[in-house]
């Protein structure tokens, strides 16, 4: 069986085998088999792709496959290093637009937004990889899109980011030890560098460490070595959709000791943006 994330790039070409239950003749089928698979070990939305190999051959890649040499089957992986945020209750500012009310939204404080009907969450699956239907510099189990994100709405006038203000956000308690937090964030201005407070459970009391992260402006490059998780080249404005590219970063901090991460300090700094948080163990 093969492996691909949700947007068709390869995860992994190749794993387990299981040999036929019985030799075939052309057109006979085996009506019932147990097949060995292992899931990708990161949450989210994956294609598996059943096929039939041959020797060193793959069915798949030979001119003379039909239809019934591949099966596929869109899997949800669940339970496995990943803990997507819920910010429904943190988000403050609305920074998506639908195009029949782009003045709806307002990213940069000057009336501009992403356009919702571009942006996640898409109607096949609540959490999106990171970088989808980009190029990427690594592929398979390192590309960045085995992170995925879970959006906040983008329907009317919902509110879809956080505005750093320097509030507390509490994850859940089921969250679990946390090796990398990853966050899907830009700046509605300049460059900026920030302090982030992570608060960790302790076995009797609270502690906290401080991180230090740079992010780029929305309408500019990646100047801090983030990778670009989410890219669209208009925006919308008070006057009308208009031609730009606008985009979101994906940014981790690795915990130097992983630990029961159960909350996180933002600095007081409204032009860092947050569209989400997953949490990596």
């Amino acid at each position: 069986y093969h492996w691909y994330y949700q947007d068709g790039s390869e995860y992994v070409w190749e794993d387990e085998t299981t040999p036929l239950v019985q030799d075939l003749q052309p057109g006979e089928k085996v009506s019932e088999m147990i097949a060995w698979v292992t899931a990708p070990p990161t949450d989210g939305t994956y294609t598996l792709v059943w096929d039939l190999k041959v020797g060193d051959t793959w069915a798949s890649t030979t001119s003379s496959m039909n239809c019934f040499d591949e099966s596929v089957r869109t899997v949800e992986v669940m339970g496995g290093r990943l803990t997507y945020t819920d910010l429904t209750k943190a988000f403050n500012i609305d920074g998506m637009s639908e195009t029949g009310s782009v003045s709806d939204g307002d990213f940069d404080g000057k009336g501009t937004s992403f356009p919702a009907d571009l942006a996640p969450p898409y109607a096949t699956s609540p959490f999106t990889p990171a970088g989808s239907w980009l190029p990427s510099e690594k592929s398979g189990p390192e590309s960045q899109r085995r992170i995925c994100f879970r959006w906040g709405p983008k329907e009317g006038k919902a509110k879809n980011f956080i505005s750093c203000r320097g509030q507390r956000i509490d994850f859940a308690k089921t969250s679990g030890e946390c090796r990398v937090l990853h966050m899907l964030c830009a700046s509605s201005g300049k460059d900026v560098a920030a302090n982030l407070r992570l608060i960790f459970q302790e076995p009797t009391s609270e502690s906290e460490d401080q991180y230090s992260m740079q992010v780029s402006a929305w309408d500019q490059p990646p100047a801090h070595g983030e990778q670009i998780a989410y890219l669209s080249y208009g925006r919308h404005t008070p006057q009308g959709p208009q031609p730009g590219t606008i985009a979101l970063f994906h940014v981790s901090i690795v915990v130097k000791e992983p630990r029961k991460l159960i909350a996180l300090k933002l600095p007081d700094m409204p032009e860092l943006k947050i569209a989400a948080i997953t949490l990596e163990k």
